[in-house]
């Protein structure tokens, strides 16, 4: 069994994330609610597993949703950014590479690191 103080952590990630959507919805950065729920959901998911249940199904959900909510939430954020300077050509072209790469990367996933450096 895996030490508590992970489960604490994400705890406290779930936390913050809570804080950053009602923050991010005032101000109606949807791109950027979107991508940090992601990481809420994924950091919701290690709490169960590091606190609760630490079953083989929950160690590779973990994992999974761990390293793809991160990569969604970073294209998220950036295309958000992309929003907010008025760049909307840049932003839509960030949205659908993103979109392309992670929807790549789910059914081709031995080529995710490429899609990854890209």
């Amino acid at each position: 069994m895996l030490p508590t103080h992970y489960a604490i952590t994400e705890i406290l990630i779930v936390i913050s994330s809570i804080y950053s959507i009602r923050q991010l919805s005032l101000k109606k950065n949807y791109f950027a609610i979107i991508g940090i729920a992601i990481i809420g959901i994924a950091a919701a998911v290690g709490a169960i597993r590091f606190g609760l249940l630490d079953t083989e199904f929950m160690i590779q959900l973990n994992k999974k949703l761990g390293l793809y909510a991160g990569i969604i939430c970073l294209s998220f954020i950036s295309v958000q950014m992309a929003f907010n300077l008025d760049w909307k050509k840049i932003a839509w072209m960030l949205l659908f590479t993103a979109l392309v790469c992670l929807l790549i990367s789910i059914i081709w996933p031995k080529y995710f690191l490429i899609n990854l450096i890209f």
